[in-house]
């Protein structure tokens, strides 16, 4: 079964300014994924961090939207010293701390998407 993990923004793009090409084609893939979450067929990794940027968003609406989804994850990667390594190692490359790449195997996430969205 695939396993996706979505970020903050992905989870946000059904909210942008759909008159824009990009946001209404992404958002489109969101809510596919979404849409296969719901059914059972795609398994959501969430993520301490997501859950805390999802707290900070000033939006009610949307951070409740988001709270829904992330409650039906499937996979919950914590904070521990060896992922704060990391994002340590990573953010010394100079990426922003929430925007270091999903936990787990976040090479193949993408393919997997597009896939399961051209299906």
């Amino acid at each position: 079964m695939v396993r996706v993990y979505l970020d903050a923004s992905a989870l946000n793009r059904p909210f942008d300014d759909q008159r824009l090409s990009r946001n209404r084609l992404e958002a489109a893939a969101v809510l596919a994924v979404l849409e296969g979450i719901e059914r059972g067929e795609i398994k959501l990794v969430s993520s301490s961090a997501l859950v805390y940027e999802n707290l900070m968003s000033p939006l009610v609406d949307r951070r409740e939207y988001v709270a829904t989804y992330l409650s039906l994850a499937a996979t919950f990667v914590a904070t521990d010293a060896a992922l704060l390594k990391r994002a340590t190692e990573i953010k010394a490359q100079g990426m922003r701390s929430l925007d270091a790449p999903p936990p787990g195997e976040c090479g193949t996430w993408r393919r997997q998407v597009v896939r399961y969205v051209r299906r």
